[in-house]
Parts: structure tokens; sequence; C-alpha cells
């Protein structure tokens, strides 16, 4: 789960129907409900699923092939966004989520030099599946601080990355 979403990478085992007796269980099964009650978007080998009252963008940018928005109803704008970005590493030399980490990392960098990370290349898994991520703290073009969660993978020949942003303010709320 990152960011409020429930994310997967890889197919996975349905949960036990048993009576949940451990922590565990029971975080499994409050995951199974958020899906049984969501909606989710699905490309390739990873499933997202988002709360109702989050909005798919379908705008076709670069990279991204899902974007999620929690919008303000009265001013129309952007609460927090959510988006699961995919390249194919075929021939690129890049076969590893540490790698691909890497390589993003330093354009986030490169993009944002004043960008200051809160962590840096935290080790995770998901599904399985190596995966990194960070947090990143850098000026929008309207002068507010957004905070960023960045979750990179790779699967396969593809890298993901699964971006979480909100406004400093609203970042822990969401």
């Amino acid at each position: 789960t990152c960011c409020g979403i429930t994310f997967i990478g890889l197919p996975y085992l349905a949960p036990r129907t048993a009576t949940p007796s451990t922590v565990e269980d029971k975080a499994k099964n409050e995951v199974q409900k958020f899906r049984d009650e969501n909606p989710s978007f699905s490309d390739a080998s990873v499933k997202v699923y988002y709360p109702t009252d989050w909005e798919r963008d379908y705008t076709d940018y670069d990279y991204v092939v899902a974007t999620f928005n929690l919008v303000d109803d009265e001013t129309g704008t952007n609460i927090v966004t959510f988006n699961v970005s995919k390249e194919s590493l075929a021939n690129s030399g890049v076969t590893t989520a540490s790698r691909y980490y890497d390589l993003s990392y330093d354009g986030l960098v490169k993009a944002y030099p004043k960008a200051q990370f809160e962590t840096k290349k935290q080790s995770l898994k998901i599904d399985g599946e190596d995966a990194y991520e960070h947090v990143v703290v850098y000026p929008s073009t309207t002068g507010a601080s957004v905070k960023q969660r960045q979750v990179i993978t790779v699967v396969g020949n593809t890298g993901y990355v699964f971006t979480y942003s909100a406004v400093v303010d609203d970042y822990d709320t969401y």
C-alpha cells in the first residue's frame, strides 16, 4: 500500500478466508476490503486500486500510463496526485531496480536542483520484487513546496515509477 493507494506488481494469492488471528492477517483483510470496494487500473503486470473519491486523468503524458487525482471541489485543483509511469528497459542495459532507481534519482536531481531528500534509496519489496523509494521536497512553479514519494521497481524488461505528490501541508492528510 502506498499513500492511500494499494498497488501490486505481480499476480497475488487471494487472502485466507479464516478469521484474522494476527495483525498481519487483519491488514491483509483490510487490503482485500479496499480492493473489493474501490476501482482499479491494470497495465501489464501492475494493478493499482484507488479510492472512489479520486479521479482518473486520461491525459496522454510521456511514460505516464495512469494518473489519479484527488480534486478540490471548490477550486477544481488537484490536492494530491498519484502517477504510474513505465518505461521499456529492453536493450538499455538496465536490469535491476537498484540501477533503475539510480538513473531515476539522477534525473530528479537534475530537474529539481533545489530538491531536499528526506529519505534516499530505501529498500522494500513489492510482491517479492526488489523496489526502492525516496521522499523529496522541492519548490513548485507556484511557489508552494511539494512533497513527493517515489517507489521504483523493475518487472521483466519494464521499469515502473509510482509517484505520490502533494503540497507539503496536505501530504500526510491523504
